[in-house]
């Protein structure tokens, strides 16, 4: 009802199943009044689905990945590196850690990371906060001479994991032991005898998230904006939407090419 009358110029949904019960009763009761931009395909998803428990997920991967992984940990573990897990927010230093190491794993590559944005970083510490005081966020570091080299994000809910941020040390001697997969693995295998259901990597279908036994899932996106004059203002984000599409395109194609060459150095 704002929608219509004016009060809000637009609304934005995305990242829901495109089969989802409530979003296509929701889409259907904006379609009157409003003009409607649904992708039912907008972004892909990668997730791991089925494991029984951690183990069992360790098995579904190839012999030579198992091979690799266990070579790393070992590598890793006899070096003097160990996995810690933040379940407290400690006056938000574990997260300051974990954004250090993104950023710096980024630039790396000369991209500015999910974390470029003050107001974003800023939102995604709140709600660090808020989950973890509710038992829904952790973080996990390996550790190494009292050092964080690298790190993950993690959110539970309702038996769904999502691995939302991810950061490391590009140039620490230890990352030629794969630190960052072998902390992949930990906490993919703690969701998975947690009773997990299923383990979304998030957007994005880049190589690195390919080889973990994933399965790419796409996600829709609706945008609603009012019908008539009351719309005008919007339709200039529509137009923006459009052109950031293009944009977002031709980026990921080069990130993509990136990452592939950082692979190959690593």
């Amino acid at each position: 009802d704002e929608l219509r009358h004016g009060v809000v110029d637009l609304l934005d949904f995305h990242g829901f199943p495109p089969g989802s019960t409530f979003m296509q009763t929701l889409v259907a009761g904006m379609e009157h009044g409003t003009v409607l931009r649904y992708d039912p395909e907008s972004y892909p998803h990668m997730v791991t689905e089925g494991p029984a428990n951690g183990e069992a997920y360790f098995r579904s991967l190839s012999p030579g990945r198992r091979r690799g992984l266990r070579r790393d940990r070992k590598a890793l573990a006899e070096a003097g590196a160990e996995v810690e897990v933040v379940s407290e927010w400690c006056d938000g230093k574990p997260f300051e850690d974990l954004a250090r190491l993104h950023t710096a794993r980024w630039n790396y590559i000369g991209q500015p990371g999910r974390l470029g944005r003050w107001n974003f970083a800023r939102f995604l510490s709140k709600v660090t906060e808020r989950l973890m005081a509710a038992g829904n966020a952790r973080i996990y570091f390996i550790r190494f001479k009292g050092e964080r080299i690298a790190g993950s994000l993690v959110f539970d809910m309702n038996r769904r994991h999502y691995g939302y941020l991810n950061g490391r040390d590009p140039v620490h001697p230890l990352m030629r032991f794969s630190a960052g997969d072998v902390l992949a693995l930990r906490l993919m295998m703690d969701a998975f005898d947690e009773g997990c259901d299923c383990f979304d990597l998030m957007g994005g279908d880049y190589r690195y998230k390919q080889f973990t036994g994933t399965t790419k899932r796409w996600y829709a996106r609706v945008t609603a904006i009012a019908a008539g004059l009351r719309g005008m203002r919007a339709r200039l984000y529509f137009g923006g939407l459009n052109l950031r599409d293009a944009l977002d395109d031709i980026k990921n194609f080069r990130l993509h090419r990136r990452t592939k060459e950082d692979l190959a150095k690593e």
